[in-house]
């Protein structure tokens, strides 16, 4: 008999996370939410778009893309109150990048990430809580953002 897709869903809540697999891991599967939460890396990224240096820019524009619409507010506010035209330029391009995104099918690292929050609601356990409160803390207008604070709603106290 089959006991699902993840068979330790369905053991004892006592086994947790650390049964399913590796916190290291599923954190992994969480990773460009991590950098929005560091306000240095993303003020850095944010910068760059108007760094002197072309790599620079080019690095800082692919990274700002993979975070998508965690960045989104921030992106505007660059594309509408940066002195330099060359980061108001990529800001626009970014956003509308998103805009194109919104529709479409999600990524399969998007789709991966939207799985294991799955993942951790089923779970319910402390350490699956406390791993969606740090998600649900991260830029409010990112869509791992309020799906973690939507999971965490649905969560029994």
């Amino acid at each position: 008999m089959r006991r699902g897709l993840f068979p330790s869903l369905s053991a004892p809540k006592k086994t947790g996370l650390a049964t399913y697999c590796d916190r290291d891991r599923l954190r992994g599967l969480l990773t460009f939410h991590w950098l929005v939460v560091n306000p240095e890396v993303l003020a850095k990224l944010l910068a760059d778009l108007d760094a002197d240096d072309f790599e620079a820019r080019e690095h800082a524009t692919k990274e700002l893309e993979k975070l998508d619409d965690a960045v989104e507010g921030r992106l505007r506010r660059v594309a509408e109150q940066s002195r330099s035209p060359e980061a108001r330029r990529r800001a626009r391009e970014l956003l509308e990048g998103i805009g194109r995104r919104a529709g479409a099918e999600l990524p399969p690292e998007r789709l991966r990430q939207r799985r294991a929050l799955e993942v951790l609601e089923q779970l319910g356990t402390p350490e699956a809580r406390s791993l969606l409160e740090a998600l649900a803390a991260g830029e409010p207008q990112a869509s791992l953002t309020r799906l973690s604070a939507a999971a965490l709603r649905r969560l029994p106290p």
